[in-house]
């Protein structure tokens, strides 16, 4: 399992020039990417949870509040499993690092299992975008205890598996 963390993050900084180790003149220019990119999705989750609060207060009067929910995990379940099709080819067969990989003493189930590490930390970051804004919106209108917030984030940390998997 070590070697497979350790090749996960070896894939992750060669994967895209941004992770990897920068150059002196570089460094601002590689840190300022991640910074923008969270900017310009904050209006998108910004939407997400202003439509969550809406719907919430008009299902909230036949009690019907858990709907949310289940549209919320659904819709992500079916956007990680869109994307999770793209990504997997991405990293699974257009990557052309499994010449340098074989050489090197690593069982395939160490590079399959890195590979796959890699993209469910991609998916993370896409079920994030969505699906955070609809757990906070709904845990705050609803009043919910620090358990919700637990549940949460274990159903953040298991949703895009199967998904992924099936993909």
């Amino acid at each position: 399992m070590y070697k497979s963390l350790l090749l996960t993050k070896i894939m992750l900084k060669n994967g895209s020039g941004q992770w990897g180790t920068a150059k002196k003149g570089k460094i601002a220019k590689n840190a300022l990417l991640p910074i923008l990119l969270v900017v310009a999705f904050l209006p998108l989750m910004y939407s997400f949870g202003n439509m969550v609060s809406f719907m919430y207060d008009a299902l909230a009067p036949v009690e019907q509040e858990g709907v949310i929910l289940g549209m919320g995990l659904a819709m992500v379940s079916l956007i990680i499993f869109l994307f999770g099709i793209f990504y997997v080819i991405n990293v699974f067969y257009f990557a052309q690092d499994i010449e340098h990989l074989l050489p090197l003493p690593l069982t395939p189930a160490q590079i399959v299992s890195a590979k796959f590490f890699v993209t469910l930390l991609y998916e993370y970051v896409t079920a994030f975008i969505i699906l955070a804004p609809i757990l906070v919106t709904y845990g705050l209108k609803s009043g919910a205890g620090p358990l919700f917030y637990v549940y949460a984030v274990l159903i953040f940390l298991s949703l895009p598996v199967i998904p992924l998997f099936i993909a």
